[in-house]
């Protein structure tokens, strides 16, 4: 989210609080069956933080996963915010929750009943207070930052990830039949423009490169065009091992994903190629 655009350069220089740093015993990463989200360790270029059903972990190459969050409770639909908070969906009726300790803990956003639970949250690249929400067949947008959420309408088709563009009111949405794009704020959306557009999107996500990159199932890892018109292939279908579920990148140009088998996997060169996290 799911989706991760310029956020490293807003945790830089911040620092995570020393009691987020061992809560518990560090497990194995083969141990963790869930990954709702991946993001940078803003201090530590050898490990990324994820989201997990356990609660948070920061992971590294040797394929360790600490603990940071101070509860193991699962934190789906995971996404980062422009100021470094980190958003997660709420049981039933809660909607969003937020951490602003790196995941060491979380509240509630709003108050009382809430829509949700979501699948996807999505927060703006340049409006703070703009977020953008999705259960598998329902839109949301908050103007407010999470606390209190429009409802926008049907999804075009059953959602499955969600990306803000670096362009306020532009949002994709991966969905199980095709990759659609909206160009005012969610209100409406089109199917983008390319050959196999209409082919299953298991992944999106705007990257610091400015590109929103996707993973569409039988054509493989792509880069959106500026204008949301088509897509260059990055890397073939052919060349991962099952579909791509989460990306996030830092500044450097070092890319993270996360397969449908919950192994992580790390580029150095846009995408184009993969190797494992932890060797």
């Amino acid at each position: 989210m799911r989706a991760l655009v310029f956020l490293f350069l807003a945790l830089l220089g911040t620092t995570l609080p020393a009691a987020a740093q061992a809560p518990g015993e560090p497990i194995r990463l083969t141990r963790i069956t869930h990954i709702y989200g991946i993001f940078p360790h803003p201090q530590d270029a050898e490990r990324v933080i994820i989201a997990t059903d356990r609660g948070v972990y920061a992971a590294g190459a040797d394929g360790n996963a600490q603990q940071i969050s101070t509860d193991i409770e699962a934190r789906q639909a995971f996404s980062v915010t422009r100021e470094g908070n980190f958003l997660a969906t709420g049981a039933a009726g809660e909607g969003a929750v937020i951490s602003r300790n790196f995941g060491q803990t979380w509240v509630r956003l709003g108050q009382g009943a809430q829509p949700g639970p979501f699948l996807v949250i999505e927060p703006s690249l340049v409006d703070a207070r703009l977020v953008y929400a999705a259960t598998a067949s329902t839109l949301y947008r908050s103007d407010d930052g999470g606390l209190t959420w429009i409802e926008l309408g049907a999804a075009p088709a059953p959602v499955v990830d969600m990306a803000a563009a670096n362009t306020r009111d532009v949002v994709y949405l991966a969905t199980a039949r095709g990759l659609y794009r909206s160009a005012d704020g969610g209100r409406t959306w089109a199917l983008l423009s390319a050959e196999g557009s209409n082919r299953a999107t298991s992944a999106i996500a705007t990257m610091p490169d400015g590109f929103t990159y996707a993973f569409v199932t039988g054509v493989g890892l792509v880069a959106i065009n500026a204008n949301g018109v088509g897509w260059a292939v990055g890397a073939p279908a052919t060349n991962f091992d099952g579909a791509l579920l989460h990306f996030t990148a830092r500044q450097t140009g070092r890319a993270y994903a996360v397969t449908q088998y919950m192994k992580i996997l790390v580029s150095d060169d846009r995408g184009r190629t993969w190797a494992p996290f932890n060797r």
